[in-house]
């Protein structure tokens, strides 16, 4: 399922190119946050070279490689805590031959290594074995050395529309309504969706958020939604997320464009929307990075939770 819409992205489309005319490289770093696609597309990334024909899906190589038991396919780092010393054994491993003619080594959360895991890993970057391909997966550059950058081809996942997740969602057996909500809390990434479809709390948590945007008009309305369960310490996060969302919305529909993420709320949105300009309902969005550096700093939920509600309304009102 998901499968099928990786293979059909124009990403991978490019990586099919490259590898029939005989032009993969020893390094790679493979971009983007949606762990899920990632996965898959590393997988599919092999399948494509080890297959005879480039990644049939069903042959025993494929089947080996996306069962993660293909003795030319390893996977490091999936807990985020690689030493040097898998370095070295991986960089060791590169000079033993592969059984089909090439190797593939996955690194995963390539941003949480180590400047000196990165540095090792140079070794095989600079002077790599015949036929052996290293693939740094990483939600993006920030944390990767200069010098691995410089010597990685990028290739970037790619992205879904929440139509098309929905509609992934609902092949796969999901409620229409949940994975509608599914989708729209996921900001274009498959496993942020699965991870709210786990988790009932967060069809009534997108509720409340349309509730709290709706109905708090004045400083004095704060306090009646401070016990709102989407202000609980846990649940933060995703408030902040839902509040983004919709007040995107907000400002596309003040800036004539009909394209909402949401989907079947336009006439909140229109309600919410009412009371800013479009300068308010950037500035309000803007609040919310503000939220979120409170967060890391481990400020209370409740100071949060009010703080973000009185920027809003300041942003609603002082830029009208």
């Amino acid at each position: 399922m998901i499968d099928r819409r990786v293979l059909a992205s124009e990403a991978f489309a490019t990586w099919l190119r490259t590898v029939r005319s005989g032009s993969v490289s020893h390094a790679y770093l493979l971009l983007g946050a949606d762990t899920a696609v990632r996965g898959l597309f590393a997988d599919r990334m092999a399948a494509a070279v080890l297959c005879p024909d480039y990644g049939c899906g069903v042959c025993a190589s494929c089947r080996a490689i996306t069962g993660h038991c293909y003795p030319d396919v390893k996977y490091y780092n999936s807990d985020g805590k690689m030493k040097v010393e898998d370095a070295e054994k991986l960089i060791e491993d590169t000079y033993v031959k592969g059984m089909n003619g090439h190797k593939f080594y996955f690194v995963d959360r390539a941003e949480s290594l180590s400047p000196a895991v990165q540095n090792k890993l140079l070794k095989v970057f600079e002077d790599p074995s015949p036929n052996v391909t290293i693939v740094l997966e990483a939600t993006g550059e920030s944390g990767i050395l200069p010098t691995v950058l410089s010597r990685a081809k990028r290739l970037y996942l790619p992205r879904f529309s929440v139509e098309e997740i929905k509609a992934e969602l609902i092949e796969e057996g999901h409620p229409d309504g949940k994975a509608e909500i599914a989708a729209i809390l996921s900001d274009g990434r498959f496993d942020r969706a699965f991870r709210y479809l786990e988790d009932e709390r967060y069809e009534a948590l997108y509720r409340e958020a349309f509730e709290v945007l709706t109905n708090c008009k004045k400083s004095s309305d704060i306090a009646a939604f401070l016990d709102s369960p989407l202000f609980a310490k846990d649940q933060l996060p995703t408030a902040l997320e839902l509040f983004e969302i919709i007040l995107r919305d907000c400002l596309a529909y003040l800036s004539g464009d009909p394209r909402f993420t949401t989907v079947n709320r336009d006439y909140y949105i229109r309600q919410i929307a009412a009371g800013f300009s479009p300068g308010g309902a950037a500035m309000a969005i803007l609040a919310l990075a503000k939220a979120r550096k409170m967060l890391t700093f481990n400020v209370g939920a409740v100071t949060v939770a009010e703080t973000v509600l009185f920027d809003i309304l300041e942003a609603k009102y002082k830029w009208r």
